[in-house]
């Protein structure tokens, strides 16, 4: 009695019936898709520069984003710390040369003073002392040193301001 009350139903209301057939899939679909990670299913782009800092592949899962994101963030905090330093050390560096040559040109400006052409010759050394200072490469090396940093760091603000919850697993 159902049965024939069902199919006379779908015979009389097929709008009805295919609606609700459509809607069934949907259900079933979406049922299926809530128990599967679509993390997983989900591909990123990775850009070049983080490709090749923390080896990763040029597409990640959404799964592996926010390993990958920590580690790029370690990257760009290492590195720049790193980077820190080295200009830390170069500025006391700096600071001991021209104390040191500050000090040697007190101590011979006196006593030059009563050799003839004295000044000529401690403006001399004082050049020669410059020149001699710097390393050949240390200013390319220092450019291209800064020029990494300031892009890696660029691309870490980027991502920052495209969206606060980059990398931050819920």
């Amino acid at each position: 009695m159902i049965k024939e009350y069902i199919k006379e139903f779908v015979k009389d209301n097929k709008t009805a019936t295919i609606t609700i057939v459509i809607v069934l899939a949907v259900v079933m679909l979406l049922a299926t898709l809530s128990g599967c990670k679509a993390d997983d299913l989900i591909q990123i782009k990775t850009p070049p520069a983080v490709q090749k800092a923390i080896g990763v592949e040029s597409q990640i899962s959404l799964a592996d984003a926010g390993y990958a994101w920590n580690e790029w963030s370690n990257h760009i905090k290492l590195n720049s710390e790193r980077f820190a330093a080295e200009i830390e050390e170069g500025r006391s560096t700096l600071v001991l040369v021209n104390s040191l040559t500050d000090m040697g040109l007190s101590a011979l400006s006196g006593p030059m003073q009563t050799v003839p052409g004295g000044a000529v010759i401690v403006g001399g050394v004082s050049m020669l002392a410059g020149i001699f200072v710097r390393k050949p490469g240390t200013k390319k090396q220092l450019e291209a040193a800064w020029e990494q940093g300031f892009g890696e760091g660029q691309a870490f603000l980027n991502v920052e301001e495209e969206g606060d919850d980059v990398g931050v697993e819920s």
